[in-house]
């Protein structure tokens, strides 16, 4: 076959240029270079390694916050054990207290036994100590330990009647339970005859 020419090509009939220019856009593609295409795919790569590299740091600033947070709550509860040892000895001087109330003991001695208690008693709030004053109020079993129940018309059933050994919190969490006597409503023999079991009858069984 020869040459063609291409006057020879076939036209279309609603065109006025020959075939060969009309297929040569399909044959030549979209018109995108190869590096247009591999910037796009750094560009988009780029794109992920920073978002990863934001979400990184985001972690490593949380896992910093709560770590700082850990340390400081170490540090605010870090006596209770201390405390604890502590506590004995103040129960210790807020009987001996009680008890010269009781004898009417008074003088420099009693003043100078007071002086101490109240003396170690600020020392304990300084560092966040606080006693729990449970009496009137609604037995709570996360904030008292019932020793024992008494039957009584005089307050509602789990009221709590009397402290028998205080107890104390170190800033909000619970170091000691108090220790009390809980109101039980009386029974139908006890409202009957009028009796009272009395607390010195209930203190016998614990």
């Amino acid at each position: 076959m020869g040459k063609s020419n291409p006057k020879d090509l076939p036209h279309n009939p609603e065109s006025d240029h020959p075939v060969e220019e009309e297929i040569e856009p399909i044959l030549s593609g979209p018109g995108e270079t190869d590096s247009q295409i591999v910037s796009e795919e750094h560009s988009q790569d780029i794109e992920q390694l920073t978002n990863a590299l934001q979400r990184v740091q985001a972690d490593f600033v949380n896992f910093k916050r709560r770590s700082e947070d850990d340390k400081q709550e170490q540090l605010k509860f870090a006596n209770g054990q201390l405390i604890l040892k502590i506590l004995p000895i103040v129960d210790e001087f807020h009987m001996a207290l009680k008890q010269t109330d009781s004898d009417n003991i008074s003088g420099s001695w009693r003043e100078g036994f007071d002086l101490i208690y109240r003396k170690l008693e600020r020392t304990l709030e300084s560092v966040g100590v606080t006693r729990i004053e449970p009496s009137g109020l609604p037995f709570d079993p996360f904030e008292h330990e019932a020793l024992s129940q008494l039957e009584t018309r005089e307050q509602k059933e789990g009221t709590i009647l009397e402290v028998i050994r205080d107890g104390y919190k170190l800033h909000d969490r619970i170091l000691r339970p108090a220790q009390v006597i809980v109101a039980k409503e009386a029974s139908n023999e006890n409202t009957n005859s009028g009796k009272l079991n009395s607390p010195d009858k209930e203190k016998e069984n614990l």
